[in-house]
């Protein structure tokens, strides 16, 4: 995500634009038998390797707001969100911990 704002890439004419786009399915080939296993042990969780397919095929279709936009189902949003709902599986709290990290 930093490379691709840092970067400037806002579009799928962007030089970088087929690195990044490489970058993402790799990352995602990688990445979805965790969401689809996490899935099947946790029903509420079944729906996120749908949601990030989506996002992942949308980018790479040239929509380069599917990468990151907050208003979107975006793939930084729907890992954001994956992230928490693993967070609050674990009966962590993100504000306990992150109050602990400065004490």
């Amino acid at each position: 995500m930093t490379g691709a704002q840092q970067g400037g890439i806002t579009a799928a004419d962007h030089a970088e634009w087929p690195a990044l786009l490489a970058s993402m399915r790799a990352l995602h080939a990688n990445f979805a038998p965790i969401v689809e296993a996490a899935g099947s042990i946790a029903a509420r969780l079944a729906n996120y390797r749908t949601r990030f397919e989506r996002a992942l095929d949308t980018f790479a279709a040239g929509d380069h707001s599917m990468l990151a936009s907050p208003l979107k189902d975006s793939y930084h949003t729907v890992w954001f969100e994956f992230h928490e709902e693993l967070i609050a599986l674990t009966g962590r709290d993100r504000a306990i911990e992150e109050a602990s990290e400065t004490q």
